[in-house]
């Protein structure tokens, strides 16, 4: 017998959610932002402790990625999630962001208001990477082999990962706005 096992996967969600964007990007422009250094050279409300999903006027919108956040949860097995901060980054051409994590969190996401077809993917780096220092690949376009897996964004796209999980853009050619989150254990809370 002979078989190949594929073990310790890393799963993001990818979910679509349909609501009035123009809208909800006039209730992200009152709130005020800022540069900040994981996004060279663009404008994020992250240092204002401003918690931009519990705004009343985002009720709705915060409902429904908490659904997805329970499925996600119950896919991957881990105790249900809380929402405990929220900010938008607003990303114009030529800005980047720097690979990084979330520390404190245990998933986070990231929800795309605005994009257009240049916007540039979030790439996800490999959390093998650092293990992996004496392999050589013939081809480093599968799995096992690959650094890290890219998404384009898409206006209405919701992604959600293990906050440990590295990610990155590069320089952008396009622009985008997004609304990113992170979370810990609703029993936490109780």
């Amino acid at each position: 017998m002979s078989e190949l096992a594929s073990i310790f996967p890393t799963i993001v969600g990818v979910y679509k959610i349909d609501i009035d964007f123009d809208l909800v990007y006039e209730i992200l422009k009152k709130y005020k932002s800022e540069e900040h250094i994981l996004l060279e050279n663009s404008k994020s409300s992250w240092n204002q402790n401003s918690n931009i999903l519990f705004d009343e006027n985002l009720d709705y919108l915060r409902e429904k990625i908490e659904e997805y956040l329970e499925k996600y949860s119950s896919s991957i097995g881990i105790k249900p999630l809380h929402i405990v901060e929220s900010w938008y980054n607003e990303m114009k051409k030529g800005t980047k962001i720097i690979t990084h994590r979330h520390e404190g969190s245990v998933v986070s996401g990231a929800f795309y208001i605005r994009a257009n077809h240049e916007s540039v993917p979030l790439r996800f780096m490999s959390p093998l990477r650092p293990y992996k220092m004496n392999e050589l690949y013939e081809r480093n376009d599968t799995e096992y082999s690959t650094s890290g897996v890219q998404f384009k964004p898409e206006i209405g796209t919701l992604l959600l990962f293990p906050s440990w999980l590295e990610h990155e853009t590069d320089p952008e050619v396009g622009t985008r706005c997004v609304i990113s989150f992170n979370t810990l254990y609703k029993c936490l809370f109780s």
